[in-house]
């Protein structure tokens, strides 16, 4: 059960808490660490009696200008809270938080993640101070040391300060003789107001992509294609459970309970194709190079498509410690059945074909690489690649020249939904062209990346960003 409650009278909350009933001690260390910074919350210690639990829920999340998401294992399974969580990703106002080590839900897995695992309400934590950072970004791009002024402002014009005689008498009588210094200086900070402001960077941006990639990875919002038919000279399917082969001359069908399946097509001409993969809703694809020459990886995370194969005449069949054989088909269809996990499809296509559809929705645009790999002494070690070798970033509602993308710049978006316009394996390269609406848009390492968001002032005047 989860219940949230806004203070009576303050209206619209800064920050709606999205939590399990379980971890309602950790919701409550945050938002009263999160008070004191300077922002309101809303949390079910307020409910008003008498209020209705879905209406007042679904007004202060559409209303709330961040909503913190604490993720734990009960959280994970609460439907409320993915309702919530995805409402708020929606609206690109989603600060996601960890309280306990716990694989996320899908859909948030690609999301930067704070952690406040074994945070005891301390507001000098780092910890703290990261989410903090990240709750004013949401707001408005301030961090807490500009929310906790904020508060000091407010406070402070809520005191009557009475006039005093003697030295601070004449010194208010000086400066009603000097209201020209008054309106001077309130446009002096009207100039500094209006130059912060003018630097702080958008929300969201529309973009047009064109990269040229060893791999990228997405995540499709619906059912689609993501090849057409395609005949192929060979074909690697990974993460099966068993395989099915149809009846071939001289040898019955046979089930064979497997991981991996090779097919060839024999030196004499033979017939293999690759009916259409079909995406669900919430799949994720990655799509590289293959170790097969001049072949394409497809791995495809759950839910995975059907990979559905045809053969005929003569193919070689390759099973791992079961069978490598030429068998002659009479035209049939390979039954593959796999397990609730990855499956990658290796595969070299016959001459050139237009083997993907025009357009490919995606969101959770995905061009960097996690390696990992033990170093000697068993040290596990994880490292960060870009994937992008060359590119440009144009900004369709901004005038102005694409911004150029370098050589292994890591380049990475808290959001990306849009489409894959066109999609050419080329040797050891993809290249791709991505048309859509990004927020978040930085490029360089994890700790020290540069903002590629325009600024206020930029889209006021309509030009792009010129330099990094």
């Amino acid at each position: 059960m989860h219940l949230r409650l806004t203070p009576s009278g303050l209206g619209m909350s800064d920050v709606f808490i999205s939590y399990a009933r379980e971890d309602q001690d950790h919701a409550s260390r945050l938002a009263n660490a999160l008070e004191r910074s300077g922002w309101t919350t809303w949390w079910d210690r307020s409910i008003l009696a008498g209020e209705s639990f879905d209406s007042a829920i679904r007004e202060a999340l559409s209303g709330a200008k961040c909503v913190v998401v604490l993720w734990s294992e009960h959280s994970v399974a609460s439907d409320w809270v993915l309702d919530e969580a995805s409402h708020a990703k929606e609206r690109g106002v989603l600060v996601p938080i960890r309280i306990s080590n716990v694989d996320l839900p899908l859909g948030f897995g690609r999301l930067h993640t704070a952690s406040l695992d074994s945070w005891t309400g301390d507001e000098s934590k780092p910890a703290f101070r990261r989410v903090a950072k990240a709750v004013a970004a949401a707001i408005t791009g301030d961090d807490v040391d500009a929310a906790r002024k904020s508060l000091r402002r407010r406070l402070s014009s809520s005191l009557h300060i009475p006039a005093l005689p003697g030295a601070f008498g004449r010194l208010k009588q000086f400066f009603r003789a000097s209201r020209l210094r008054l309106a001077l200086a309130g446009v002096a900070m009207a100039i500094v107001g209006g130059i912060f402001v003018g630097t702080r960077q958008i929300g969201r941006a529309r973009v047009d992509l064109a990269l040229h990639v060893t791999q990228f990875g997405f995540v499709s919002p619906r059912d689609q294609p993501l090849t057409e038919r395609m005949q192929l000279r060979e074909l690697g399917v990974s993460g099966l459970s068993s395989v099915h082969l149809p009846d071939a001359a001289g040898k019955p069908g046979r089930v064979y309970q497997t991981e991996v399946l090779l097919l060839r097509v024999g030196s004499t001409g033979g017939d293999l194709a690759l009916d259409p993969l079909v995406m669900k809703p919430t799949t994720r694809a990655v799509m590289g190079s293959s170790d097969m020459d001049g072949g394409y990886r497809l791995s495809f995370f759950p839910p995975t498509p059907r990979v559905g194969i045809s053969v005929s005449g003569l193919v070689r069949v390759v099973i791992p410690g079961k069978t490598n054989e030429d068998l002659v088909f009479t035209g049939d269809r390979v039954v593959l059945n796999a397990e609730a996990g990855v499956i990658d499809v290796e595969f070299v296509t016959v001459g050139e074909q237009n083997s993907f559809p025009t357009v490919v929705r995606a969101t959770n645009l995905d061009l960097v690489r996690i390696d990992q790999y033990i170093e000697p002494g068993e040290a596990n070690v994880v490292s960060e690649a870009s994937t992008v070798q060359s590119g440009s970033i144009r900004y369709r509602d901004l005038d102005g020249p694409p911004l150029e993308i370098r050589p292994a710049d890591q380049l990475r978006f808290a959001v990306s939904e849009g489409e894959i316009r066109d999609l050419n394996f080329g040797g050891e390269y993809i290249d791709l062209v991505f048309r859509g609406s990004v927020s978040g848009m930085r490029v360089g390492p994890t700790e020290e990346p540069s903002n590629l968001m325009p600024t206020r002032w930029q889209q006021l005047i309509g030009r792009a960003p010129r330099v990094r």
